[in-house]
């Protein structure tokens, strides 16, 4: 869907009869935007459209940034706040910027029946995080954000402002379900303690915090408000680096509603792991986790008696964690104990 055949598929489709129109990865560019803009502001049946991967601002990489046109992206987005009855939206991969941020979020800030908003890979720089942070606060029906890997231009000492603005405003959502800010290096600036009030949402079912390079300060905060969580099932926290910070997360694990949890590659060690193996013994929703890549060695014996124990778990990932003889041992010995159909790897 190049630009210059964009006006006539517009002309030639009748968008009213449309609920969704997904257009990913059509090369739209910056013109094309506006085409479609125009076309989108009075398709009220319109609810879902996906213009990811469009090179909406003449870019298809963040270090092309000297070459960015953000002037027709803010001219589709004025023209998309005309459209009130979008409830899913998909800009990811078109680099748009702190400019082309704040305009959307702008744009979406009078729709009341967003529920999906898909931001991954928009470099949206340190005011794009806090634009998109207030239209969040301010979202009464959204209930899925994306945002992963935005932080790419950003200097060091601008993430723990980002990190402080985005959880506070998650936190404070009441329509949230599930939150995706992986694949960014929230430590820097030790901005990853900051992120802990993600989970003040009560309605958050799933955060994805993978490869996020948390560091270990994020684990006591994210460990204190998973105990008791409401709604929390699945948590993703892979190649975090968590280190000594997963220890009170494997400690929380028999204190809350998790069906999934996620710390593989994290440098756990065989205290983690028998505080994981004593919180499986408690925990009566737990269905999967994956610690696999994690030098757990002896911790092995405990985590063979967690499960030995646990009444609801039905997979554990466990490649490469050094169990030892008697770790592995203990882990086969609790699979062949239980009658219940479970997988180990």
């Amino acid at each position: 869907m190049a630009a210059p055949n964009l006006p006539a598929l517009l002309s030639a489709s009748d968008l009213n009869a449309l609920h969704s129109l997904k257009a990913s990865g059509e090369e739209m560019g910056p013109e094309g935007a506006v085409y479609l803009g125009h076309g989108i502001a009075g398709a009220t049946s319109i609810t879902e459209l996906d213009v990811s991967n469009n090179k909406l601002c003449g870019i298809e990489a963040a270090d092309e940034r000297e070459a960015y046109n953000g002037t027709h992206f803010g001219t589709f987005c004025k023209l998309l706040a005309k459209n009130s009855s979008l409830t899913s939206l998909d800009v990811s991969a078109n680099y748009i910027l702190a400019d082309g941020t704040t305009a959307l979020c702008a744009a979406l800030a009078g729709n009341k029946r967003l529920k999906t908003l898909k931001l991954n890979d928009s470099a949206m720089q340190e005011a794009g995080w806090i634009a998109l942070a207030r239209m969040v606060e301010d979202a009464p029906s959204l209930l899925v954000l994306e945002a992963n890997c935005n932080l790419e231009l950003m200097r060091p000492a601008e993430i723990p402002a980002v990190a402080k603005a985005i959880a506070s405003a998650v936190g404070r959502s009441k329509s949230l379900t599930s939150v995706d800010l992986s694949s960014q290096e929230w430590k820097n600036g030790e901005a990853s303690g900051l992120l802990p009030p993600l989970l003040d949402c009560k309605s958050l079912a799933t955060l994805n915090l993978s490869c996020a390079e948390c560091g270990p300060h994020v684990g006591a905060g994210l460990a204190q408000r998973l105990k008791g969580h409401p709604a929390l099932t699945s948590l993703q926290l892979d190649s975090c680096e968590l280190g000594s910070g997963a220890l009170p997360i494997c400690a929380a694990v028999g204190d809350c509603g998790l069906t999934e949890l996620n710390l593989s590659s994290n440098e756990l060690d065989a205290a983690a792991a028998n505080a994981l193996g004593e919180a499986l013994a408690s925990s009566v929703t737990l269905k999967r986790i994956d610690i696999q890549s994690n030098l757990i060695e002896e911790g092995g014996v405990a985590l063979g008696k967690g499960l030995a124990a646990s009444t609801s778990l039905t997979e554990l990932e466990l490649s490469d964690c050094a169990l030892g003889d008697e770790g592995g041992a203990a882990v086969l010995e609790a699979l062949r104990a239980t009658p219940r159909s479970r997988s180990s790897r």
